[in-house]
């Protein structure tokens, strides 16, 4: 699976971005070719399908084939699918699917920047150097 692995990077959209080859190990591809891959992982009545696409035409194509075969397993109930790009929504409402779970990640390098307001009892800062001695006395204060 390691190979598949790697095959993720050449494609634009993909919810195995942060996937290792553990985490497919499992997995049954469905289809793997220069337009698409999906896959999926079967959970007890579940499965959760894995892909990877450089467009939406192809990522419905490839959607359709997966669940098609995944329907010939008469024990799987219900089909999970992860990082679907927002503007496809309405054709995966129209498909049946429905949204379980969103969201939202943020990222700051730069934590400076952010002023925070903090409580008056509680504002830490550095002492100066004319405080090392006073400061040096509350140590056995405590």
């Amino acid at each position: 699976m390691k190979n598949i692995i790697d095959k993720v990077k050449e494609f634009q959209y993909t919810s195995l971005e942060y996937a290792d080859s553990d985490d497919i190990s499992n997995s049954t591809i469905c289809i793997n070719n220069n337009e698409s891959l999906f896959l999926y992982s079967k959970v007890d009545e579940k499965a959760t399908i894995d892909w990877a696409t450089n467009s939406k035409e192809s990522f419905f194509d490839g959607l359709k084939k997966t669940v098609y075969l995944i329907f010939q397993d008469q024990t799987i109930k219900k089909v999970y699918i992860e990082f679907v790009p927002e503007h496809y929504i309405s054709e995966m409402e129209d498909m049946g699917f429905i949204i379980t779970s969103e969201w939202v990640d943020f990222w700051n390098n730069k934590l400076e920047d952010i002023c925070l307001e903090q409580p008056d009892s509680l504002i830490i800062r550095n002492i100066k150097e004319n405080e090392y001695k006073i400061a040096s006395g509350l140590q056995g204060l405590f």
